[in-house]
């Protein structure tokens, strides 16, 4: 018996070993690395957006003036984007808070006048003047994911607000809950609203929250020089100064009551195919449409050079996003920053 044990453990030994092996240790020195944990999610994450988001440049201060509570500090964030209808003829100019917008869109209406689509993720203390919507605008509220605030419109264009069932349009038929009239200047040109009302409306829950807009980054890849852009059709200018463009528009430069002259840090030339339809309402003249759905062309402007490319929404459907694009076909990110957006022929 006792010439058996040495041989016996050693075979205990291993049989040990072998056990500890097989049940696995816990010993942190020893413990083999743990395989990473799947996804809270079960289903797949989204694709991520092309740009980080990218602080935004200061603001001008805001300048003392007539308008109530042109004084306000920007707002915060709002729950939901705005998109709000701002005129654009000689007794509207100056305009008021068009410098807070994260974009303006402007664009050519029926009777050869343009007319603004500003987007704002936060507001100043007042906008204005405030007009009616068109088809364009309806068209980029629903690619923009904004909520629609303007003076009313013409029936064809009510109708497919109507008909695109978002609904997300408050109209200053409302009883003055989101709209007030300025004594300053005449009937319609007087139309404005004011931070707490924009707030408002932003809080009404029409669209899933969205801080976003285009792709944005501080890295631009332009090199042909462009210090001048002229868009005849809209009879519009932009001229690069000093790291900005200033905005000349029917021969007049655009100043904001607010922040004074209007400097955007990026300009985008989006060419959209446009018409004049045979609808035709009383006082309005015959309406113009816009094709926002096909992808065109681009011209894209910062730090007083250009790069080409174009525009595209992100996928089929009417709800999805414009995207803009390089000559490439990767996403163009332009400078954080007021952008001006022009759709022109």
């Amino acid at each position: 018996m006792n010439t058996s044990l040495p041989t016996l453990r050693p075979l205990a030994l291993l049989f040990l070993l072998a056990c500890l092996v097989a049940c696995g240790s816990t010993h942190p020195k020893t413990a083999t690395r743990p395989s990473p944990k799947p996804s809270p999610s079960a289903s797949p994450s989204p694709s991520p957006s092309p740009s980080p988001t990218v602080p935004e440049p200061a603001l001008p201060p805001v300048q003392a003036g007539p308008l109530p509570g042109q004084t306000l500090p920007l707002s915060g964030p709002l729950a939901e984007t705005l998109l709000i209808q701002v005129e654009n003829t000689a007794p509207a100019r100056p305009q008021a808070g068009l410098g807070a917008a994260a974009v303006v869109f402007q664009y050519l209406t029926e009777g050869g006048i343009t007319r603004m689509s500003a987007l704002f993720h936060r507001v100043p203390g007042v906008v204005g003047p405030v007009r009616s919507v068109r088809f364009s605008s309806v068209a980029l509220y629903q690619r923009m994911g904004a909520v629609q605030m303007g003076s009313g419109g013409s029936a064809p264009v009510l109708d497919r607000i109507t008909a695109s069932g978002i609904g997300a349009f408050i109209n200053d038929f409302d009883g003055g809950k989101h709209f007030f009239r300025w004594g300053g200047r005449v009937a319609p040109h007087n139309l404005y609203t004011s931070q707490a009302q924009m707030i408002d409306a932003s809080n009404r829950h029409y669209q899933p929250p969205k801080s976003d807009d285009f792709a944005r980054s501080t890295t631009w890849a332009g090199t042909t020089p462009a210090a001048q852009v002229d868009i005849p059709a809209d009879r519009l200018t932009f001229n690069y100064a000093g790291g900005t463009y200033d905005v000349v528009s029917d021969g007049s430069e655009e100043t904001d009551m607010i922040y004074g002259v209007l400097h955007p840090h990026s300009v985008v030339v989006m060419h959209v195919k446009q018409w004049v339809t045979n609808m035709c309402p009383p006082g309005h003249g015959c309406l113009m449409d816009y094709d926002l759905a096909s992808g065109g062309a681009a011209e894209f402007y910062a730090n007083g050079t250009e790069q080409t490319g174009g525009w595209s929404p992100a996928s089929n459907g009417p709800r999805t996003p414009l995207v803009f694009t390089d000559a490439s076909g990767a996403v163009l990110a332009l400078p954080p920053g007021l952008m001006w957006v022009v759709l022109a022929p």
